[in-house]
Parts: structure tokens; sequence; C-alpha cells
């Protein structure tokens, strides 16, 4: 990863949340939850929209095992694409999946309280994160890509 991509990891994902306690974060994972939530139980069962949704809840979990990280020092390097619902999911199971998903990140938020703000997890891309960095990441990343479900 280049510096252009850690700074740009650094201003979209840790600077918005440098003054925003863990509790705030928590209460809007929850409201992005039923706007995502809604997003996919409002898609189409396209192959596309089957995609994106498991696209979202693949990288979700995938930043939860970076997160898990902070707390118990493993260092996850896979991909994210083992974590992923199999395309041949049912779509309509997909919304209850990621609410299961994110009631999960909800829960290791709550186990992220106790972690220094200073520790920090590497993301492949953007660099260090710390545990508001992570949610934040996995945040704005369902509620973007959610977007392109029709």
């Amino acid at each position: 990863m280049s510096i252009i991509e850690r700074g740009i990891g650094w201003l979209v994902f840790q600077l918005p949340v440098s003054r925003t306690s863990l509790d705030q974060l928590i209460g809007e994972l929850k409201r992005n939850q039923g706007v995502v939530a809604e997003r996919i139980s409002q898609g189409h069962p396209t192959r596309a929209n089957h995609g994106w949704a498991t696209h979202i809840i693949g990288i979700e979990v995938w930043c939860q095992h970076k997160a898990q990280g902070l707390i118990d020092g493993t260092d996850y390097n896979e991909e994210y694409d083992s974590l992923r619902p199999a395309p041949d999911v049912p779509y309509e199971t997909l919304k209850p999946l990621f609410e299961q998903t994110r009631d999960q990140t909800l829960a290791l938020a709550e186990r992220l309280k106790e972690v220094a703000d200073d520790k920090t997890v590497a993301h492949n891309q953007w660099g260090d994160l710390n545990a508001k960095g992570w949610l934040n990441y996995a945040n704005k990343h369902a509620g973007i890509s959610s977007l392109a479900i029709r």
C-alpha cells in the first residue's frame, strides 16, 4: 500500500471518528443496519443484487476478523472471499444474514471498548486502523455498497 492510500485511509476512516465515542459509533452501526437491511430486502433477487449483498456480508465478517486482532492479537491476513456467502444462498435469506452479521459486529464493538485507542491493525489497502476506524470502515462500506442494490 502506498503512502497516498494510507493517507486516504486516515482521512476517510480514522479522522472522521477521532472525536466520536464507541457508543456513538455503535448507535450509527445500529441505525445503518436498518437502512442496509431495507435496501437488501427491497432489492430484486437478481444476480447483481445477490453479488452486492454477499459482498457486503463478506466484508463485514472480514472486518470482524481484522478488528478481533485488536483484542487478542490474532493477525488475520486472508482475503474476504472465503467469508462471503456462496452464490447459491437464496436471496431472501440475505437480509436476515446481514442483520445477524451486523449484530455480531455490534457485539464485537462492545468488546472493543476495552482496547486502547492507539492500538491498530492494518487494512490491506488503507493502512492502520484502530477500533473506531474499523467500525467506521465496516459501516461506510455497507452503506455505500448497498446503494448499488436495486
